[in-house]
C-alpha cells in the first residue's frame, strides 16, 4: 500500500478573496476533465479513466463557508459600551450578529454574504486563470443549517460545469479538532477527547459521501483538516481510519485526504501508509 504525497505552497491571485493552496505544482498546463471522468489513484499519481495522470492545480476558497478574520475584512473589536463579546470565529461572528439583528436577519445577512464572497464568477476566473480544481473548507453544521448542503451543491455544480475538480474539506469537526480558530470555534480542542464527538463526525462523512457518491467532480475527501489536537499519532490514526471506514461504508470508490498536522507535530512519525486510495499534501512543519 502506497501514500501518494503532493507538494503544496500558498499563493493569492491578485483578483480573488481566496487564499490560494496549488495542490500540485507542476510546469505542464493543468487538465480539465471530461463529464463524468473520475479520478482515481495509481502509484504516485492521480489519473482519469484513460489512466493519463491528472496534476490538481487550483486555491482553497476561504473564507466562504468557515469564515477566518485574519482574511476577511470584519471588524472583530465591539464598539465601546456595547456589552459585546468580540468576534474571533465563525461562532462567534454569527452569534454576534444575531445578538445584534435577530435570528431571522442573522441567516439573510449570513446568506446575502455567501453570495457575494464565492460565487458562480469565481469559479470561471479560476478556470480561465488555468486552475483545475478548489479545495472546499466547511464546518460540520453546515449540515444542522437549512439546506446547508446546497452550498457545496452549488460549488460542485459550477465546477462541473467547467471541468474543475472539488476537494471536501471538514475544516471544523464537533468538539473542534484543535483549539484554534479555524475549527469554527477557538479554544474548545474536545473532538479527540469524547466519542461521541467522532462518531458525529463518522455521521457527517456519511451524509457527505452518501450525497456525492456519484459525482465525479469531487477528486477527494479532506477528511480532517489539521488535526492538532490530537494527543498523539496512535489516536490520530485511529480517528481517521474510523472516518475513512465510515465514509467507506456509502462510497467504495473515492480518494481521501488525510493531514498529520500542517503547524506542530505530533509525535515523530512521518509515515502516511494507510491505503492505496490515500493522498495528502506535504506541508511545512516546525
Amino acid at each position: 500500500m502506497k501514500h501518494r504525497r503532493t507538494n503544496s505552497c500558498w499563493a493569492l491571485p491578485a483578483q480573488l478573496l481566496v487564499w490560494g493552496l496549488l495542490v500540485r505544482l507542476a510546469t505542464s498546463p493543468a487538465v480539465f476533465a471530461a463529464e463524468g471522468s473520475w479520478l482515481t489513484a495509481k502509484g504516485n499519481d492521480l489519473v482519469d479513466p484513460q489512466g493519463h495522470a491528472v496534476v490538481l492545480r487550483g486555491v482553497s476558497l476561504g473564507g466562504w463557508l468557515v469564515e477566518e478574520m485574519w482574511m476577511q475584512p470584519i471588524a472583530t473589536s465591539p464598539p465601546s459600551g456595547s456589552g459585546l463579546p468580540a468576534v474571533q470565529d465563525h461562532v462567534s461572528l454569527w452569534h454576534v450578529v444575531q445578538q445584534r439583528l435577530g435570528e431571522g436577519a442573522m441567516r439573510r445577512v449570513r446568506t446575502a454574504f455567501r453570495e457575494a464572497w464565492i460565487n458562480e464568477s469565481d469559479f470561471e476566473r479560476l478556470h480561465r486563470a488555468g486552475f483545475n480544481s478548489a479545495r472546499l473548507p466547511f464546518l460540520y453544521d453546515l449540515l444542522d443549517e437549512p439546506e446547508g448542503l446546497a452550498w457545496l451543491d452549488r460549488a460542485l455544480e459550477w465546477a462541473g460545469k467547467r471541468g474543475m475538480y472539488v476537494i471536501l474539506d471538514l475544516h471544523g469537526a464537533p468538539g473542534g479538532q484543535s483549539s484554534d480558530h479555524h475549527t469554527g470555534q477557538a479554544n474548545q480542542n474536545r473532538f479527540f477527547k469524547d466519542p461521541r464527538h467522532i462518531e458525529h463526525a463518522e455521521r457527517v462523512w456519511q451524509t457527505v459521501a452518501r450525497r456525492y457518491s456519484d459525482r465525479a467532480e469531487v477528486a477527494a475527501f479532506d477528511i480532517l483538516n489539521e488535526p492538532m489536537g490530537a494527543p498523539d499519532l496512535p489516536t490520530l490514526y485511529l480517528v481517521q481510519d474510523r472516518l475513512y471506514r465510515a465514509i467507506r461504508q456509502v462510497d467504495r470508490k473515492r480518494d481521501f485526504e488525510t493531514k498529520r498536522n500542517a503547524c506542530r507535530r505530533v509525535g515523530n512519525s512521518t509515515d502516511h501508509n494507510f491505503y492505496d486510495d490515500l493522498i495528502g499534501p506535504s506541508h511545512p512543519i516546525s
